[in-house]
């Protein structure tokens, strides 16, 4: 993981603290911070706030790209907090700072944001940059997309599928 500095973790806000999916972000925040890796993330509740936790109990650093406009206010966890002026703006701030993507299984944000990197990995413009899908849904929603959709590919190394957090960090290992 050597060049990999910073990595933006996206994924629902909906979810609780004592769910399966906020453990797994908050393993995945404190494996990121214990290895260097700065996470990102919206700044908000759900996956944003379980990555961010996990990466202060590690003693890493978590950065919130926030939406000056939204009425929620940022979690806590965060070390540092970058506040945008609208929504477009924030998923492309998120995308500039990241070396690499996780997404978590989430609502139309996170399958906007799933859209946004993955065609940019298409278009070579963020070929460096590992999209990496944790969760069994994502590799379903992929394939299911792929099958009926014959405009939509994936290459086989711009998506990559993770089971768990420490699949993640083996993905990153090897790229």
């Amino acid at each position: 993981m050597p060049n990999c500095k910073a990595i933006a973790v996206f994924g629902s806000s909906q979810i609780k603290e004592d769910s399966h999916a906020y453990k797994e972000a908050r393993e995945l925040g404190f494996l990121l911070a214990k290895n260097g890796i700065t996470v990102i993330n919206g700044g908000y509740r759900g996956v944003m706030e379980a990555s961010s936790r996990g990466a202060e109990e590690a003693g890493g650093r978590s950065i919130g790209v926030t939406v000056a406009t939204f009425p929620s206010k940022a979690n806590s966890y965060l070390t540092e907090e970058i506040k945008m002026t609208g929504w477009k703006d924030r998923v492309f701030k998120l995308m500039d700072l990241a070396d690499g993507y996780v997404l978590f299984e989430g609502g139309t944000g996170t399958l906007v944001e799933l859209a946004i990197v993955w065609e940019m990995a298409e278009k070579g413009l963020a070929t460096d940059k590992p999209v990496i899908l944790l969760g069994k849904c994502w590799k379903e929603t992929v394939e299911f997309l792929e099958k009926v959709n014959p405009y939509i590919r994936k290459r086989s190394d711009s998506i990559k599928f993770a089971a768990s957090p420490k699949d993640v960090l083996q993905v990153l290992t090897a790229l």
